[in-house]
């Protein structure tokens, strides 16, 4: 992300914990990137994750690695 010439959009399409793995190292990079598009919910849907622990309502994306959710939320993307 570092070296791209141009700002960068991400697509991320599984759980997002490489992104804020990649925040937390280098919190610098956030100035190269443009947009995230990410698969992690939905709008008036239904969630896809059938745990004990869930109530119908997550992706599971977002459901893998909340953690990891927080992180990205939390920055200045």
């Amino acid at each position: 992300i570092k070296k791209a010439d141009d700002m960068v959009d991400l697509v991320m399409t599984g759980p997002i914990t490489d992104l804020a793995r990649a925040l937390k190292a280098d919190p610098s990079i956030q100035e190269k990137i443009n947009k995230v598009y990410w698969m992690g919910g939905s709008l008036n849907g239904h969630g896809n994750v059938m745990s004990v622990d869930a109530d119908g309502t997550q992706e599971w994306n977002a459901f893998w690695d909340s953690q990891s959710v927080a992180t990205v939320l939390e920055s200045d993307l």
